[in-house]
C-alpha cells in the first residue's frame, strides 16, 4: 500500500544505453541523488539470486543489465533505468524473478514507491521519466498512483499523499477490527487480498 510509480518500456536504440546513463547521472548529481552505474556483460547468462546473510538479503550471481539506478531519498525505493540485452527495461529484482521462474522480459513492470518520501521526489521522478520517454524510450508506459503523470496536478498529488498517509497511520487500528472468523482457514495470499480489499473499502485510494 502506498503511492507507487510503475513503468515499463524498451529503449529505442540499444546503443544509446551508455549515453542515457551519462545524462541521467548528471541529472542525479544536480539533485544530489545517489546512483549506481550498471555495465554488466549482456552475453553471460542471468544467474541473479537473493541470498540470506547476517544483514538480511543480498543480491548475488550475474545480473545482466546495463544503465543506471537512482536513489532519490532514503525513504524512496530506487528508480531503475536499466536494460536487458534486448533493450527491455528491467531492474535487478526483475532479473532475480526471471532467473527463478525462467520467463523472458516481455511485459515486465518496474516500480518505485514514493509514499514515504515526498511529493517533490515524486514529481522529480515523473519529470525524469518524461525526459526518458521523449528521448530514449518512446514506448514508455507509466502508471502513477499519484496521477501526476497524467494530470501534472501537484495539489492533487499532495492531497493523495496526505490521504493515503493517514490511511497507513490508521491501519493498525483498522486491522484490529477484523473479526477473526473472517481470516480463519484462509491462505496467506487470501488474507493479504482480504486486507487489501478492506483497506480500499475503508480508506479508498
Amino acid at each position: 500500500m502506498g503511492i507507487t510509480i510503475h513503468y515499463r518500456g524498451k529503449i529505442d536504440r540499444i546503443n544509446d544505453v551508455a549515453q542515457l546513463s551519462t545524462e541521467i547521472k548528471e541529472y542525479a548529481d544536480i539533485l544530489q541523488w545517489d546512483s549506481r552505474q550498471w555495465k554488466e556483460n549482456w552475453n553471460l547468462p542471468n544467474s541473479a539470486a537473493l541470498e540470506k546473510n547476517k544483514d538480511g538479503l543480498a543480491l548475488s550471481g550475474h545480473i545482466p543489465i546495463r544503465g543506471i539506478s537512482l536513489f532519490p531519498d532514503p525513504n524512496c525505493e530506487p528508480l531503475f533505468l536499466t536494460f536487458c540485452r534486448d533493450g527491455t527495461m528491467a531492474s535487478s529484482m526483475n532479473m532475480v524473478i526471471m532467473a527463478e521462474k525462467d520467463f523472458d522480459s516481455d511485459g515486465i513492470w518496474l516500480s518505485t514507491k514514493t509514499q514515504f518520501a515526498s511529493t517533490d521526489i515524486h514529481i522529480s521522478i515523473i519529470k525524469l521519466l518524461r525526459f526518458v520517454k521523449s528521448k530514449y524510450v518512446s514506448d514508455l508506459e507509466v502508471r502513477d498512483d499519484g496521477r501526476y503523470w497524467e494530470s501534472g496536478d501537484a495539489a492533487n498529488l499532495e492531497e493523495r499523499f496526505q490521504r493515503i498517509g493517514a490511511a497507513i497511520d490508521s491501519l493498525p487500528g483498522a486491522l484490529n477490527l477484523i473479526p477473526q472468523k473472517e481470516l480463519k482457514n484462509k491462505t496467506p495470499e487470501e488474507i493479504a487480498d482480504f486486507i487489501e480489499n478492506m483497506i480500499k473499502r475503508k480508506f479508498g485510494k
